[in-house]
């Protein structure tokens, strides 16, 4: 990313993704995004090509695109072809080319590394923010459920809605209840161990100070995610 330029402002894709970031994205996001010499790699979600190799192989995957400057209203309708692709997205190809650069690269890097190049501490850093999540989800969802079951009963929603149509009031729901997150916790103190004992393996090697030897290698097997090229 570092490498590649954008066709339209000449800068680096990388820079310009970090643009992007600190203008678009929560407060949080826009501080370390400026802070961070890389860029944190966004969950990928569910629902894509990726699904089957991610979600029911666990398979590590990477997806890897422009977008988020226009609309894309289009998407999986008769109008999403390559017509309207050379018409309004990219009529000369220059992202698609910027894209080529960008994904070659990373395979590139990968490929030829003695030592696949895994920021094991920032995938870990990243999946500490899922624990994080996962634990305050709960709460979440007990405060909106009490929330909602209130007004139910206090007939909030039979007093909004529009009498001149068919509305049907929804039936209270069950309390949320309380999940043990201490074994995903001790997980996550675990996999920090590890991550630190593999940066504490991996700098000499990565710093030429030392050669890569068979225990150093296989420990790569652990990673789960690349850093941003």
């Amino acid at each position: 990313m570092r490498d590649v330029a954008d066709p339209q402002l000449g800068i680096s894709v990388l820079e310009r993704a970090r643009a992007a970031t600190v203008f678009w994205g929560p407060p949080e996001a826009a501080e370390e995004a400026r802070e961070r010499a890389d860029l944190r790699i966004r969950p990928l979600g569910s629902g894509s090509d990726y699904g089957p190799f991610l979600q029911h192989l666990g398979i590590a995957s990477l997806n890897v695109s422009f977008g988020d400057e226009d609309e894309y209203g289009q998407y999986h309708s008769i109008y999403d072809s390559f017509d309207h692709y050379v018409r309004f997205m990219d009529p000369d190809f220059a992202y698609g080319v910027a894209l080529a650069q960008t994904a070659g690269r990373t395979v590139l890097r990968l490929a030829n590394a003695e030592i696949l190049p895994f920021e094991i501490g920032a995938f870990v850093d990243s999946v500490g923010l899922y624990v994080e999540e996962i634990a305050e989800m709960p709460e979440a969802m007990r405060k909106e459920t009490a929330e909602k079951n209130r007004r139910i009963a206090d007939g909030v929603f039979a007093a909004v809605l529009d009498p001149k149509k068919t509305w049907v009031v929804p039936e209270p729901e069950g309390e949320v209840p309380y999940l043990n997150t201490a074994p995903l916790k001790n997980a996550l103190a675990r996999l920090e161990k590890s991550a630190a004992d593999y940066a504490e393996a991996y700098e000499p090697v990565a710093s030429g100070e030392r050669a890569p030897t068979t225990s150093a290698v296989s420990s790569t097997g652990s990673s789960s995610a690349p850093s941003a090229p």
